[in-house]
């Protein structure tokens, strides 16, 4: 339950600094408990208190496991709990990100719509006590570095399984194989290319019409300049000059 002096305080109203460290005090033996009895069912990544006082998120905790089915044993033993003579309710969260659901302006100091807002406002632990409960998870807890690590292993593992080639690979030059196919194709795919050239001959009579007559439009419709340029390409160097000569005279 929260004291008094924690709620005024996330409402953003000056509290008395003896009774801001009694707040700060309960939170933190609240923090271990938890902590200390989640840490029982796996890894923990991340747990997150809520600050905020809206009916709908004071009092919220937020735990992340490293693995989805220590989640599922830590519902299937905490849900219908007591603690403190207040009844535990469990539910899975579909935000899988915590870095999304938290208040930004919260984050960067001060959040305009103060505890009652509907993003997460989590209570901040100091650095002292984050040490502190490190060692003691680590102390009670140690196959939890080792699955850890494992986990890491493996995940490495498979990144680098599925690293993209790199450029320099896909740019390499053709190997002495490949280059000697180019130079001299199989005789597969001469065979290939007479079949084609076959199947081009095999066309019906009027297809072979139709193509001669689609041809000699295309010719009709030849600029007769491009004609004339490419006679004038044709012609020798006696009959150039012959020309040249006429158009001087």
């Amino acid at each position: 339950m929260n004291p008094p002096a924690a709620i005024a305080f996330s409402d953003g109203m000056n509290v008395p600094k003896e009774n801001l460290v009694e707040a700060i005090a309960h939170f933190e033996d609240f923090f271990e408990d938890v902590s200390m009895e989640l840490s029982k069912f796996g890894p923990l990544e991340e747990i997150c208190v809520s600050d905020n006082i809206g009916e709908h998120m004071i009092g919220n905790v937020y735990a992340k496991f490293e693995d989805e089915r220590d989640a599922e044993k830590a519902f299937a033993q905490m849900h219908g709990r007591y603690y403190d003579g207040r009844l535990i309710l469990c539910e899975f969260s579909p935000v899988t990100d915590f870095r999304e659901a938290k208040c930004r302006q919260y984050t960067e100091g001060h959040c305009d719509r103060g505890g009652y807002c509907n993003f997460l406002h989590p209570k901040k632990l100091t650095k002292e006590f984050r040490s502190y409960l490190t060692k003691q998870i680590q102390a009670q807890f140690p196959d939890h570095a080792k699955r850890t690590k494992r986990d890491e292993r493996r995940v490495s593992s498979k990144e680098r399984s599925h690293r993209p080639r790199s450029r320099s690979n896909e740019k390499r030059a053709p190997r002495r194989e490949d280059r000697k196919d180019q130079r001299h194709p199989r005789r597969d795919d001469r065979r290939d290319d007479r079949r084609d050239d076959r199947r081009r001959d095999d066309r019906p009579e009027e297809r072979r019409r139709e193509d001669r007559h689609e041809e000699k439009r295309r010719d009709d419709r030849r600029d007769p300049e491009e004609d004339f340029d490419r006679k004038v390409q044709r012609q020798s160097s006696a009959e150039r000059r012959a020309m040249i000569a006429s158009w001087q005279n």
